[in-house]
């Protein structure tokens, strides 16, 4: 379907589903990420009023179309059941029938972390704090977790199963998940709803005001240093993090949960994997492809591979800064 048929569908499912008029409907992608196509939607209520609303949208065109555990509908029911929670989440309005569909609020603010000036400190309390809650929420809340005793920790299963099936062999991805499965850390002391990409750029905020954290669709139960280690992957990949202890410190004093320096390296390693695999199927579901974004994820990979080995210097070259042994 081409861009302009997908806008016409998704004007009709916002119209049918919200009871109002759509008068604008414009698409802005990730430029750097794999993930799904948002839009926001301009909508003219009965009052007359004009509101936005925020459309996220699965056109096939993308790796998260190939992982069945990953869906919008998973997706939306997941925030959904967060958001009655009390976490602070976008509010959801609706899912499509086709399941290829959500609307949720438009939250106010900006999500770019070099943006946020002096009010940097305590935006990342704020966001410790909201982390810690997640990472308390009651087990009930639906979840996707393929892991067991036999599988890989986390959801890694989920991104290698695709893999598997849809892309060529890649053997820098291949030896990265043979590590992480000859040297899977022991299970967490407690299993929590992990979000997946937690960090700077996956939640809004509007000066010092924490508003409400974003992209869940890498949620998942798991171990609670597997988002200090998305932490680092986002500090380190987008910028304007700062200091990584700047937001482990705050975490660790709100959620109560032990830091363990070995777990995160561990998931560091395993999230360098997952962007990878995910290139991978993105270029197995986009046409064109620019061949040029897939360097850097297996590059990734083939750093912690030698890191493995005691050679840190290509990780180094790359940026990324050994994980704190202690707080």
């Amino acid at each position: 379907m081409d861009i302009d048929s997908i806008r016409q569908t998704l004007i009709a499912f916002v119209e049918n589903a919200m009871g109002v008029a759509v008068s604008k409907m414009e698409h802005k992608r990730d430029s750097i990420g794999f993930s799904r196509m948002i839009w926001t939607a301009e909508v003219i209520d009965r009052a007359g009023k004009s509101k936005d609303y925020i459309v996220r949208h699965d056109d096939g065109n993308g790796p998260f179309s190939l992982i069945t555990t990953k869906s919008i509908t998973h997706e939306g029911r997941l925030i959904d059941a967060l958001f009655k929670s009390g976490l602070a989440v976008p509010e959801i309005f609706a899912i499509s029938d086709d399941g290829a569909s959500l609307i949720m609020e438009k939250c106010g603010g900006i999500a770019d972390f070099n943006e946020a000036g002096t009010a940097k400190p305590a935006l990342t309390r704020s966001f410790a704090a909201c982390l810690a809650r997640l990472h308390a929420t009651d087990s009930a809340v639906p979840t996707s977790a393929t892991d067991g005793p036999a599988g890989l920790p986390g959801d890694l299963d989920e991104y290698l199963a695709p893999y598997r099936q849809h892309c060529r062999p890649n053997s820098i991805i291949d030896a990265g998940i043979d590590w992480l499965r000859a040297n899977k850390p022991g299970a967490p002391s407690k299993r929590v709803l992990v979000h997946g990409d937690a960090g700077p750029g996956n939640f809004m905020f509007d000066g010092d005001r924490f508003i409400a954290l974003i992209d869940w669709e890498m949620a998942h139960p798991g171990d609670p240093m597997e988002d200090l280690a998305a932490i680092y992957f986002r500090t380190y990949i987008r910028g304007g993090g700062g200091d990584i202890l700047d937001w482990y410190r705050p975490y660790i004093a709100a959620s109560g949960q032990s830091y363990d320096a070995g777990g995160i390296e561990y998931f560091r390693f395993a999230q360098f994997c997952k962007a990878a695999m995910l290139a991978e199927l993105f270029r197995a579901t986009a046409s064109p492809v620019n061949e040029a974004i897939f360097a850097a994820p297996l590059k990734r990979v083939e750093a912690s591979l030698r890191w493995a080995q005691g050679d840190t210097a290509l990780l180094d070259e790359m940026g990324f800064p050994p994980i704190p042994v202690r707080l």
